[in-house]
């Protein structure tokens, strides 16, 4: 048990799981990060209920092997949806 504010990381894409698990107080935040990757403007699109789930499928293609390309989305299975 400890009285610092707990942060779940890892796997959340719906807003209804991330709801549910700070309602449950299970955890007092929680993170996103391959879907912002995947969709920089997804929180505000969950915000103003355009969309409930993130489309990225954690295939762990975000960083590129070789130096200098940067960080995006380059999963080929999302390229195709």
């Amino acid at each position: 048990m400890t009285d610092l504010p707990i942060m779940l990381v890892g796997g959340l894409r719906s807003r209804g799981i991330m709801e549910a698990v700070l309602e449950s107080g299970d955890a007092d935040f929680t993170s996103l990060c391959r879907p912002l990757i995947c969709e920089p403007d997804l929180p505000n699109r969950m915000r103003l209920g355009q969309q409930e789930r993130s489309s990225c499928i954690s295939a762990d293609q975000c960083w590129e092997k070789k130096y200098g390309v940067g960080i995006s989305c380059k999963c080929p299975l999302q390229k195709m949806a």
